[in-house]
C-alpha cells in the first residue's frame, strides 16, 4: 500500500498506511488524557468524548468512527435527521448528550456538527471542542446566530486549505469570532473519509493540544 502524506508549512496529516503509528499515538492520548481527567474531577469518571458527526453521519472509514473505536468512553450525539442539517435541531440533540453525563466531557466536531456544537447548551463539565472542518454558516442561512455565539469552553478550529464547505480564510475569521485557536492542516478536502486520513495522526496531535490547553495532558518532554 502507498503511503498518502498531506502536508503544509503548519500541519501534517498521515494517512493508512501509517496506521499502526497512529494507533499508537491515539493509545497514548486515550490513556493520559483519561489519568488527568480522573485528576481533574477529583478521581471522578474519566474523560467522555462526545462525537458529533455532520451530514449524513460519519461512516467507518472517517477518523471520527475510527477515533470512537478506540475511545473506551466515546460517544456519538444520533440526529433524526442526519440528510437535513437544521441548527436548532442538531444543536438540541447535542445539548441533549451533553446533559446525559457529568463526566468531564470534550466535544470531537465535523462539518455542520460543529455548528451544532457551538450553538448548543453548554454545562460546566464541558471543557473543550476540536472542530474540524466546520461548514460555513452562510452556506446555511445562520451567520447572525453563528455571530453571537461565544464558546464558555476551550476551542480549536482545524481547517483545509480546499475544503469546498468552507473558504480557507473564511474558517480562519469564523474560528477568530469564536475566539478559537486555529489550525492549518493543509489541502485535505473536507477532512472526511474521502480524504483517506486513517487514523489522522494530526489531529491526534491536535486532539493532544486541546486536552493540554485544559490541563489534562502534560507538555511534551524537551
Amino acid at each position: 500500500m502507498t503511503a498518502t502524506r498531506h502536508d503544509s508549512f503548519a500541519g501534517r496529516a498521515i494517512g493508512p498506511a501509517f496506521s499502526v503509528e497512529a494507533a499508537a499515538a491515539a493509545a497514548s492520548v486515550v490513556a493520559e488524557a483519561n489519568a488527568g481527567a480522573a485528576d481533574f474531577a477529583t478521581g471522578g469518571p474519566a474523560l467522555r468524548l462526545l462525537i458529533v458527526p455532520g451530514l449524513d453521519d460519519s461512516g467507518p472509514a472517517h477518523w471520527q468512527s475510527r477515533w470512537q473505536a478506540r475511545w473506551p468512553h466515546a460517544v456519538r450525539v444520533q440526529q433524526r435527521d442526519w440528510s437535513k442539517p437544521q441548527l436548532e435541531q442538531w444543536a438540541a440533540r447535542v445539548s441533549e448528550a451533553l446533559q446525559q453525563s457529568s463526566a468531564p466531557t470534550v466535544i470531537v466536531a465535523h462539518s455542520f456538527g460543529c455548528l451544532a456544537s457551538l450553538y448548543a447548551k453548554a454545562p460546566s463539565n464541558l471543557l473543550g471542542a476540536l472542530l474540524v472542518a466546520p461548514a460555513s454558516p452562510d452556506k446555511f442561512g445562520i451567520a447572525a446566530a453563528l455571530s453571537a455565539v461565544r464558546p464558555s469552553f476551550v476551542t480549536r478550529v482545524i481547517a483545509s486549505r480546499d475544503d469546498p464547505w468552507m473558504a480557507f480564510d473564511d474558517a480562519c475569521q469564523w474560528a477568530r469570532r469564536w475566539g478559537s485557536v486555529f489550525t492549518d492542516a493543509g489541502a485535505l478536502g473536507h477532512i472526511n473519509a474521502d480524504s483517506a486520513l486513517g487514523e489522522w495522526e494530526f489531529g491526534l496531535e491536535q486532539l493532544r493540544q486541546l486536552l493540554f490547553s485544559i490541563g489534562l495532558v502534560q507538555a511534551d518532554a524537551a
